[in-house]
């Protein structure tokens, strides 16, 4: 489960670029700026997901990792 769930992650972080190349390169639209870096922030976070550590998610919420 986990590996499809991270999977899904990659497919939607390519779909913000896909959609980038849709709207500028296929389209004609002009490149617009609050667009890329809405999509490039959509994408980065997609792929923090997976490169997240256990330890990471623990600090996150406030738990120390390692039990006593």
């Amino acid at each position: 489960m986990t590996r499809w769930v991270m999977g899904a992650m990659a497919s939607f972080a390519g779909l913000q670029r896909d959609e980038w190349i849709t709207r500028t390169f296929d389209n004609g639209e002009p490149p617009d700026p609050v667009l890329l870096s809405e999509l490039r922030t959509r994408a980065d976070a997609y792929r923090a997901i997976p490169d997240t550590t256990y330890e990471d998610w623990m600090s996150a919420h406030g738990n120390d990792p390692q039990p006593e």
